[in-house]
């Protein structure tokens, strides 16, 4: 009966929320990075389905990401993108869909919402990244995941 007991317990346990949260520290204003985010996401005003790589974009992305094109969206709440990094990455590709895109914040969420971590035994998974002022010339980036994981009992 304790067994039975642990089990369901610990079954109840791994069902529930996990939150990972870095912070990361940067040298850059946070202006300077508005302006890199902004030339990453350019190319999402344009029609669905095309690459996102620009030239300026290519530096940027080259050492990442094999591909990244835009399903559906401009950018804002709903945007879609395949993601499919580099040989080797963990994971290698997925969907994700932009949840919140809080400019004034500065909140970015975003959600997988096919593939990656998902095939990996998460039922849902959430980056959520903060962008915050320190000073003039720097900023923290507070970046937060949040994933159920699937009952394995």
């Amino acid at each position: 009966m304790g067994y039975l007991l642990a089990k369901s317990y610990y079954c109840h346990m791994i069902r529930v929320a996990v939150l990972y949260q870095k912070w990361l520290v940067l040298n850059v204003s946070v202006q300077n990075l508005e302006k890199l985010y902004s030339i990453m996401t350019s190319s999402l005003k344009h029609k669905p389905g095309i690459k996102v790589a620009t030239d300026e974009q290519h530096v940027l992305l080259s050492g990442v990401f094999v591909k990244l094109d835009i399903i559906e969206g401009d950018g804002g709440v709903g945007t879609v993108l395949d993601v499919v990094f580099q040989p080797g990455a963990v994971p290698q590709s997925y969907k994700e869909r932009f949840d919140t895109v809080d400019h004034e914040n500065r909140i970015l969420e975003v959600s997988i919402i096919e593939g990656g971590y998902l095939d990996m035994g998460c039922t849902s998974y959430l980056n959520r990244m903060h962008v915050i002022e320190i000073t003039s010339k720097s900023c923290v980036i507070k970046s937060s995941v949040i994933y159920d994981v699937k009952e394995v009992c």
